[in-house]
């Protein structure tokens, strides 16, 4: 059986640049399964940054779930 690592459940980041609302990360789903290689790749200003300190913990996500090993 597989054992899913990260699950990501319609996240959305969003931060407001004062007059207008920014969402760095929009509606994202996925799941990681232990041993599987993960790549992150995209355009400058795609969100990989944003999305990588919401695997790390070091911000929350405005909406939507992040578990990890099903916590």
């Amino acid at each position: 059986m597989v054992e899913r690592i990260i699950e990501i459940k319609d996240i959305t980041r969003s931060f407001n640049t004062g007059t207008a609302r920014v969402d760095a990360v929009k509606n994202l789903s996925l799941h990681i399964n232990r041993g599987e290689l993960t790549i992150l790749k995209g355009p400058s200003g795609s969100g990989k940054t944003t999305l990588i300190n919401l695997l790390g913990a070091l911000d929350k996500p405005t909406s939507g779930s992040i578990n990890f090993l099903g916590q």
